[in-house]
């Protein structure tokens, strides 16, 4: 309460010790160092009830600007940058832009004092003079807000003093006359020429061979009235396909020092090729490569690319199918178009006025991936009509049914395995792996659900004349009979129990006594084929005593809780 009345904080909550974490490079290079802060946690209470206020008291944000805000992601601002390329070379004769990514210097607000963690050891206070604390939840708006004249700076036609008032019917920068006089530009979206893309300190610049310095000479004018500094070693600037190497585009300077080129870079994880579109194939290659190399780190721990099959000790060669089905796992092109559909349909849940949102129009142009993405997405083409107004309630049903789909279809096909063909017909968890029971228990019906149980087919020593397998050991042994079940039922009596196993205590008290008396039948069954189809010859394992009891515990109901009597009480109430 003082603090907020008095607008002032201790100064222990001013102090940041910073942590700092190898990136890449030199390592005796400080700048490959990413500083991370460690702030006081009280200060983070306080700054938490600021932050309503502090939103509603500040400026409307550039639309460029998608770092920190609600509902919108690095995604969203990759998807931006490739659609605005591709607009750019719309209006510019299908030319690509010249993109130049700008690194800024961090540093740390006035009034706060530092000291640098080091294993261990701790460094000696210092102050910085300028930036935003790093770790302080309000860092991120209030950086947002001190950098948000950068982009109408950069579309102004002048370089008047960015400190003034700036409007937005100012003139847009527009680099190259458009194609027609009668179309539209591309890149004018609300009435702003989008020459640039902020994600926090992530700024990318968006112009052509011609303009792309004077780009940079405002940025570099705009750090000096604000009293910040680009880091040219840092900057990159993309180098056009077509001038590589007939016409190299001609160094470009930041602050007099000439920047980088390279035909590729990567904007918030997502590459981009030198046409300022997303590099498909490399970002695929560097998914892989990152995939492979956490599951080599994982197999140490007993975990790698079979982890399906570790998890249930399978042979490399053993089928997942109904492991997954049990498990309720997606395979992998369900995956892929469920992810997508949720992509598609989250862009019309942006806020309005997100950049995403002023560029929906335009992305369902035939020419853009987006309508691609669309017509051959099988979940976005089973949404209610039109699926742009689907709710995320649809949108969940219907992921829900495209996935029944596929199982029917995987169950009822024409090389449908028995196994799957044996499973539950619904999507969920099944309930073998959560019901109480022995660990003997659950490892025989998990091994009858796999095929396990039986197995390799042996001499029946039940019968000794036939060789054990599914359909001749429930005959067998008539464990139809055991179970109280018609013979005929289907899939068969043990399956068929098993895909009728309840996810939470019946109510119903007829339910409650069916499986009380079949649940041990079943175990007892289950015993049987088990010491069948795995002799032991020594007969050394102890036999399970009260087979399914811990089941039919949970099938019973626990007693109504009565408080007991205090005597005591009677004499309190009776004065």
């Amino acid at each position: 309460i003082l603090c907020w009345k008095w607008s002032k904080t201790p100064d222990s909550w001013r102090l940041a010790q910073v942590v700092p974490i190898y990136k890449k490079g030199d390592a005796n290079d400080p700048a490959n160092y990413r500083p991370i802060s460690l702030l006081s946690v009280l200060r983070k209470i306080l700054e938490i009830c600021l932050q309503d206020e502090l939103h509603s008291a500040s400026p409307d944000i550039d639309i460029s600007q998608g770092g920190f805000r609600t509902q919108r992601s690095a995604l969203d601002q990759a998807l931006c940058l490739h659609e605005l390329c591709l607009r750019h070379r719309l209006d510019h004769n299908n030319n690509s832009p010249t993109l130049a990514a700008l690194d800024i210097r961090s540093a740390l607000f006035d009034n706060v004092s530092i000291q640098v963690l080091l294993s261990g050891t701790t460094s000696r206070s210092f102050w910085p003079a300028t930036g935003v604390l790093q770790g302080s939840i309000l860092s991120p708006h209030l950086y947002s807000i001190y950098i948000n004249s950068l982009p109408q700076f950069l579309r102004s036609p002048s370089s008047s003093s960015i400190l003034s008032n700036l409007s937005d019917s100012d003139s847009d920068f527009q680099d190259t006359p458009i194609l027609s006089s009668r179309q539209r530009p591309h890149r004018l979206v609300c009435g702003k020429w989008i020459n640039a893309l902020l994600y926090a300190d992530d700024v990318v610049l968006i112009g052509n061979r011609s303009n792309i310095q004077q780009l940079l000479n405002r940025a570099e004018e705009h750090s000096y009235q604000l009293g910040y500094r680009w880091n040219p070693s840092k900057c990159i600037v993309l180098q056009q396909p077509t001038s590589q190497s007939t016409n190299p585009l001609p160094p470009l300077y930041l602050y007099n020092q000439p920047l980088p080129t390279a035909s590729t870079f990567v904007y918030l994880g997502i590459p981009f090729n030198a046409s300022g579109m997303i590099n498909n194939q490399q970002l695929l290659q560097r998914n892989i490569a990152s995939a492979l190399t956490g599951m080599r780190t994982l197999r140490t721990i007993g975990c790698q690319d079979q982890c399906l099959r570790y998890i249930f000790g399978g042979h490399a060669k053993s089928s997942t199918i109904v492991f997954r089905h049990m498990a309720n796992l997606s395979t992998m092109d369900e995956r892929v178009h469920t992810l997508g559909a949720k992509n598609l349909s989250r862009a019309f849940y942006l806020p309005e006025d997100a950049l995403l949102t002023e560029l929906r129009p335009i992305l369902r142009d035939n020419r853009h991936r987006w309508k691609q993405l669309q017509k051959y997405n099988e979940i976005w083409k089973l949404l209610p009509l039109p699926p742009e107004d689907a709710s995320p309630r649809d949108l969940k049903s219907t992921i829900r049914t495209y996935r029944t789909t596929n199982l029917h279809k995987l169950q009822q096909g024409p090389n449908a395995g028995v196994l799957i063909k044996a499973c539950r017909s619904k999507l969920g968890v099944d309930p073998i792996f959560f019901l109480p029971m022995t660990s003997r228990e659950r490892s025989r019906l998990l091994r009858w659900r796999m095929g396990w149980l039986p197995g390799k087919p042996i001499q029946c020593t039940n019968c000794n004349s036939h060789r054990t397998s599914r359909h001749h050991l429930i005959e067998c042994l008539d464990i139809a009979y055991q179970l109280d079940l018609p013979p005929d039922i289907l899939p068969n009596p043990i399956d068929h129990l098993l895909n009728k196993l309840p996810r939470k205590p019946p109510s119903n008290p007829q339910t409650i006594l069916f499986w009380q008396q079949t649940w041990p039948k079943l175990m007892v069954a289950l015993e049987q084929l088990d010491k069948i189809c795995h002799p032991n010859p020594n007969d050394d394992i102890p036999a399970d005593p009260e087979l399914g009891q811990q089941f039919v515990d949970w099938l019973t109901p626990p007693p109504p809780f009565l408080p007991s009597h205090d005597p005591s009480l009677d004499y309190i109430l009776h004065l």
